[in-house]
């Protein structure tokens, strides 16, 4: 009897939570819990395959722009500070053509990620020194530490495979990109 009362109680829990959320809780393997998929929290509407920024604080302005038409974007302006103070700190521009600009803030409720492609490149004050042209902006909640480290992470080992970026270069819909995310998450 005890079983199947923990069984509902963690059923209740669970069916209370964001689909994102719901899939990085549990004890999974080895208590890692399953696998954050990055092609649940982009949705097409946040994807940009022709940026026209051509600098860091343009793209910061009309990637929040997009983003805040989200129901995640509780408010574009306090998000928008929250990345500047994170970039403040140190460059998100990783090299290799790559930039990650992420923070975590109240103004964001769960976990929100834009992708934004820049043919011509951004100068992002990046660590090679090189254009940026993939971006992939991230919002948290305060209260999603574990979600928003294992994302940096997940986004990070994506980019670092090569064929990756090429692909994501080459798209030419924003299907397009997310099947090649969802191609990534199955790979692990």
């Amino acid at each position: 009897m005890r079983a199947a009362q923990e069984a509902a109680l963690e059923f209740q829990y669970r069916s209370r939570l964001p689909v994102w959320r719901q899939r990085s809780v549990g004890s999974g393997t080895r208590g890692r819990g399953p696998m954050l998929k990055l092609v649940d929290l982009i949705n097409s509407d946040l994807i940009t395959l022709d940026l026209q920024a051509r600098t860091k604080n343009k793209v910061f302005e009309e990637m929040v722009a997009g983003m805040s038409a989200s129901a995640k974007v509780l408010d574009g302006t306090e998000f928008a500070r929250a990345l500047e103070e994170r970039e403040s700190l140190a460059t998100t521009g990783i090299g290799r053509g790559v930039a990650f600009p992420h923070a975590r803030t109240g103004s964001v409720d769960g976990i929100v990620i834009a992708f934004a492609r820049s043919r011509k490149g951004v100068d992002f004050d990046a660590l090679d020194g090189e254009p940026v042209h993939l971006v992939f902006m991230m919002g948290t909640s305060p209260e999603c530490v574990e979600e928003y480290l294992k994302v940096l992470a997940r986004i990070s080992r994506m980019l670092r495979k090569g064929s990756a970026k090429e692909r994501l270069m080459e798209a030419k819909t924003r299907e397009d990109v997310l099947e090649i995310i969802r191609k990534v998450d199955e790979e692990g």
